[in-house]
């Protein structure tokens, strides 16, 4: 049982990333751009690996070809890392418009509707241990 809700939480993080890159976020002030680079920084390059979307109950959607734009979107966005990296997203050039298609693609992909990642984080993201 708790494997099947720490799948769950997993699997929320992975869409709370793929929603914040497909946001926005010029919007956003310094505080929640903060906040959105921890939620992405250091598990992306955990939870967008082919050995862990593999191991993850079939139910949530990752074939082949879902992992394989997820770890092409990894690897973008590692190399946008230096001191503030999360501003760049806030930008607009062809790699930041490349990340968000990416992920608004995944997202599509599986069958997940858009939502403010604020809001997504709110209602989900929660374990009952």
């Amino acid at each position: 049982m708790k494997n099947k809700k720490l799948e769950k939480y997993h699997f929320e993080e992975i869409v709370l990333i793929l929603l914040i890159l497909a946001t926005d976020l010029s919007n956003y002030d310094e505080n929640n751009l903060e906040l959105f680079g921890e939620d992405i920084e250091g598990r992306i390059e955990s939870l967008f690996t082919k050995e862990f979307l593999n191991s993850l109950d079939k139910k949530y959607g990752f074939d082949d070809k879902i992992i394989f734009k997820l770890e092409e979107l990894k690897l973008i966005v590692i190399n946008l890392y230096e001191s503030n990296w999360i501003k760049k997203l806030t930008y607009t050039n062809i790699e930041i418009d490349k990340i968000k298609i990416k992920s608004i693609s995944i997202l599509k992909d599986l069958k997940i509707s858009y939502v403010e990642p604020e809001k997504f984080a709110e209602s989900h993201l929660n374990i009952e241990w």
